[in-house]
């Protein structure tokens, strides 16, 4: 189990590995 404030920083780190790697995806 994980608590959304993780999640949503995994959401965060993704996105901004996205801006850099434009061919990183998060699902």
């Amino acid at each position: 189990m994980f608590t959304t404030d993780s999640y949503r920083q995994d959401i965060q780190l993704c996105l901004k590995s996205k801006l850099i790697k434009k061919w990183f995806s998060c699902y």
